[in-house]
């Protein structure tokens, strides 16, 4: 392996397996995976079973069991058992870099009920300040001469 290049898994052309970078796994290569080891790419089981925790894509505490011809999803964690995969996507074409592209493109737009809240919140805000300035105005200019009574400390007290 390269110097300073992330091991991705022992890649296995026959039964000899070698430590490869995850750079350059390509589709079609085939991994084992071991336990305690991360999924280095997409890829669909084609020997071994084993129990992977994929609380990383659905956030299910439950290990699910991975048998051949299952798919397993880079990123997700082997539990028990050695397996072997055949990748299927790498990079920016697996599952994980799709959510990330997903989540990044929701975060840069705003969606249409978005912009309405902020421009009803806009005048709304105006609106109750308005509507204070005009109450505190009634109050200092005719509250107290209108309804004298306001200010009677016996009708907060009651009548015993």
């Amino acid at each position: 392996a390269a110097p300073g290049a992330k091991p991705a898994g022992q890649a296995s052309p026959a039964i000899e397996y070698i430590l490869v970078p995850t750079g350059s796994v390509r589709a079609g290569d085939v991994l084992r995976v071991l336990p305690g080891e991360k999924m280095p790419v997409d890829g669909v089981v084609v020997g071994g079973r084993a129990a992977v925790d994929e609380s990383l894509l659905t956030g299910e505490s439950l290990l699910v069991a991975k048998e051949e011809g299952s798919r397993v999803v880079g990123g997700t964690v082997n539990y028990e058992g050695p397996l072997d995969i055949r990748a299927t996507a790498t990079g920016a074409q697996s599952t994980l870099a799709g959510i990330a592209r997903l989540v990044s493109e929701a975060q840069g737009r705003e969606a249409p009920v978005q912009r309405l809240a902020d421009a009803v919140a806009g005048r709304f805000c105006y609106g109750v300040m308005a509507a204070a300035a005009t109450t505190f105005g009634f109050w200092l200019l005719a509250g107290v001469h209108l309804f004298p009574h306001v200010l009677d400390p016996s009708d907060f007290a009651g009548k015993c």
